[in-house]
């Protein structure tokens, strides 16, 4: 019996990383098809923001339905339910007559999308236990090949295939329809597998409140982290603006986008990194080194101001931040490892929240003041993350 259920979790671990890797490819699509989709509806670029805030409403809202929610239900059926309508979700994103009902739709794929990021993670985290830091690094690792492939995949449609941009969106939506009609075919002949949480941590299962997150020192340290995080989030995001107005004709396009490039294989190469050696690594030990050393590259980085400084630091950068966001999500899972989808969504909350502000609030300051000033605050952010981890975040024994 062991065995069969070991073989059941491999092939429900299976289903996971397959609906995490369309999930992002699904949601990374938009950034290059957006010049199409603004032509087809005939918006304006101010218009044009609706195509993401609609989907930033969705995620926020199925947060705070997740948090409510989100374990009471069994993952494994949920799962499910959610690649259903996230099938339907693509295929009518793609068929969308009018630019109305494309935000409409685009919200609940939002929706939609995130909760199945959300879950598929503390699904994971429920099959493996204390093993969950590795399999979470390989869900995490496949996420961010998916947005590396976005690109090439909208190029392959459009050019290669002679579609339109509603193909990539049909064409995902198709591969979940897929996924979803066999993986509810093993459902019903296999059934769900049994999860591997320990006894001791069978406690409040989907009964977790936001008060008692917020009251759990630890869990109010990740929250915390989570919105300083986002504004950092800021100073990597808004690069390549930053040079374009300062410094233009030393940073050209191609060297701007180099730097940025140095950033994202460096964060390939972490993810990669971390799911062997998950098992060696204390994340909150990791964190805290991490946003310090981080923190302190981006503000040499921006003080010294030298092309060759920005390619070395920030591809360092990258390879120590790529799995940050897997750590925090094991910690959280570690936390409640019965409530794993709720106490992940209140990070994730608190997260869009201060991504949504972060933007606006920096720009205005970049308008009112200069823009060093605005990639300076940052790096502030930044490194209040490492004081959180340190004097906030209790290290468990």
């Amino acid at each position: 019996m062991l065995k069969n259920n070991a073989q059941k979790i491999k092939i429900y671990m299976f289903y996971c990383c397959v609906m995490m890797f369309t999930f992002s490819l699904s949601s990374s699509m938009y950034s290059s098809l957006a010049p199409y989709i603004i032509n087809h509806y005939g918006t304006s670029l101010t218009e044009s923001s609706l195509f993401t805030i609609s989907s930033s409403i969705g995620t926020l809202l199925v947060n705070i339905i997740i948090m409510r929610i989100g374990d009471r239900f069994n993952k494994g059926k949920m799962l499910a339910v959610l690649s259903l309508i996230m099938t339907c979700s693509l295929l009518l994103i793609s068929s969308a007559p009018v630019m109305a009902l494309y935000l409409v739709v685009n919200c609940i794929n939002g929706m939609v999308g995130y909760w199945m990021d959300n879950l598929t993670t503390a699904y994971v985290s429920d099959l493996y236990g204390e093993d969950r830091g590795r399999y979470i690094g390989i869900l995490y690792t496949l996420f961010a090949v998916a947005g590396a492939v976005a690109p090439t995949f909208n190029t392959i449609v459009l050019g290669n295939l002679g579609m339109q941009w509603c193909g990539s969106y049909r064409i995902v939506g198709f591969f979940m329809m897929i996924t979803a009609v066999s993986y509810l075919g093993i459902i019903l002949l296999m059934g769900t597998p049994d999860v591997r949480i320990e006894e001791s941590e069978q406690i409040n299962e989907g009964k977790i409140t936001v008060m008692e997150l917020a009251r759990n020192r630890n869990m109010l340290a990740l929250i915390l982290s989570g919105i300083t995080m986002a504004f950092y989030g800021y100073f990597s995001s808004m690069l390549p603006t930053y040079f374009s107005f300062t410094e233009p004709e030393t940073y050209t396009l191609a060297l701007r986008n180099f730097i940025l490039t140095c950033y994202t294989v460096g964060q390939m190469i972490s993810r990669f990194l971390y799911i062997p050696l998950a098992k060696l690594i204390n994340p909150i030990r990791y964190l805290r080194i991490q946003s310090l050393i981080c923190s302190l590259s981006s503000l040499v980085c921006i003080i010294v101001n030298k092309p060759v400084i920005w390619m070395v630091l920030m591809f360092i950068s990258g390879i120590l931040s790529g799995s940050s966001f897997t750590m925090t999500t094991v910690l959280t899972c570690d936390e409640y490892p019965n409530n794993s989808s709720s106490a992940s969504a209140a990070r994730g909350f608190a997260s869009g929240i201060a991504f949504l502000l972060a933007t606006p609030i920096m720009n205005i300051i970049a308008d009112n003041t200069t823009f060093f000033i605005a990639m300076v605050i940052p790096i502030f952010f930044g490194l209040l993350t490492f004081f959180i981890y340190r004097y906030v975040y209790v290290e468990k024994k």
